[in-house]
């Protein structure tokens, strides 16, 4: 099995949204239509509600969207690498292969949201809402889940070398395959099963 590393770039053309024609270095949209520009532009001007929206495949790394509701939001392949994403939601969002490594996620909720395949590779998940989300094959490694929720959460086969789940609630949690090294660390008393 192939696990992820802190850069990869999946085999999908959507998560090489950089490829584009139409885009700076930066990944940013030129055409101030385009919903990426106009998702920027609405949070600019205050607007913190874009559930539903559908930006799969864009590229908004070091985003600044604190605070935002992407609640049943189509985000899959896209790159959000490095982005501020604190108390955010994405309850039941789309976020197959999304790259969230390096982003700073806590007290977001991620209730019921599909991250199978996501790259969250040194993320911040401190307080993060997870009840429930689907994280199959995504990889962990490195990711902080301080006081995060992974209740019924299920990690089928995630990569969760050097990930800090020593304060993380893991009822129900579905662990299996899980891959893990020396610098994981579970809840003192935790065994993997």
């Amino acid at each position: 099995m192939t696990h992820l590393s802190p850069n990869s770039i999946y085999d999908n053309p959507l998560a090489q949204g950089s490829q584009y024609p139409g885009r700076d270095p930066a990944g940013i949209p030129e055409d101030p239509t385009h919903p990426v520009q106009r998702l920027l532009d609405r949070y600019q001007q205050g607007e913190r509600d874009f559930g539903g929206i559908d930006i799969r495949g864009s590229r908004l790394r070091a985003a600044i969207l604190a605070q935002a509701n992407f609640a049943g939001a189509k985000l899959s392949w896209a790159d959000l690498w490095g982005s501020q994403l604190m108390g955010s939601s994405f309850c039941d969002a789309e976020l197959v292969g999304i790259q969230l490594g390096e982003a700073n996620l806590s007290e977001s909720s991620f209730w019921g949201a599909s991250l199978t395949q996501a790259n969250l590779w040194g993320a911040n998940l401190t307080g993060a809402q997870l009840w429930g989300s689907l994280l199959m094959r995504a990889n962990l490694s490195y990711a902080c889940f301080k006081d995060a929720d992974l209740h019924k959460a299920d990690l089928t086969e995630a990569n969760l070398r050097g990930a800090d789940l020593s304060e993380a609630h893991l009822a129900d949690t579905i662990l299996t395959g899980v891959v893990c090294d020396h610098q994981t660390r579970f809840p003192k008393g935790f065994e993997l099963k």
